[in-house]
């Protein structure tokens, strides 16, 4: 937890404002939140809205549970890849996952709050209560072009995340109702098939 702020949220600098960020986040190792996604295509100009329940748990274990518009769950065992589609049963698995394109783009989720390594970072709204950055990557990362972080000034959490593809798509992403710490066991990270289920193999990019 990183010491108590000395200046009032309003004055801080760019770099003070990272340095909590970083504290805060390095000292996550689980979290747990209900979501709500919006996805903004470019070019058909359309906006697809999903919600459900997400979990992280530190080394590189995620579950995201969709239950709008479509039930879906995605699961990485810190192996595996698994994507469960419940209303058809179909199941695919990505063998050998190591979850780098989701741990770029929402790598502070994941306990690692490094965002200065591999970011070029801007301020680009100071507003009452809160910041909005922008994550702009050192190195091209292929899976997005860059990011924004909304932060909220009091506790130093990221409250909205918008996630920019090469394409211009925007990813945006509200985090409701964060637990943090809770005790998450790996075995609860485990899928299991379901009876009667196939599985399709999914190669990798």
């Amino acid at each position: 937890v990183p010491a108590p702020v000395s200046a009032p949220a309003q004055d801080l600098k760019l770099v003070q404002i990272l340095d909590h960020i970083e504290a805060v986040y390095n000292g996550t190792k689980t979290l747990s939140a209900r979501f709500e996604q919006a996805f903004k295509n470019r070019v058909f100009r359309r906006t697809q809205y999903s919600r459900g329940q997400v979990r992280f748990s530190q080394p590189g274990l995620m579950e995201w549970r969709y239950e709008r518009p479509a039930k879906r769950r995605f699961v990485l065992d810190g192996k595996d890849l698994w994507i469960h589609q419940l209303d058809d049963g179909q199941v695919f698995v990505r063998r050998g996952y190591d979850g780098d394109d989701l741990k770029a783009a929402l790598r502070f989720l994941w306990g690692d709050g490094k965002l200065r390594a591999e970011h070029t970072v801007t301020l680009l709204k100071r507003g009452s209560g809160r910041v909005l950055l922008k994550l702009q990557p050192k190195k091209p990362a292929g899976f997005y072009d860059h990011m924004r972080l909304a932060v909220d000034m009091r506790t130093f959490r990221i409250t909205h995340t918008v996630v920019v593809d090469q394409r211009g798509n925007e990813n945006r992403f509200a985090f409701k109702d964060v637990v943090y710490n809770a005790v998450m066991p790996a075995s609860s990270f485990r899928f299991t098939v379901p009876a009667g289920s196939s599985v399709t193999e999914l190669a990798g990019q």
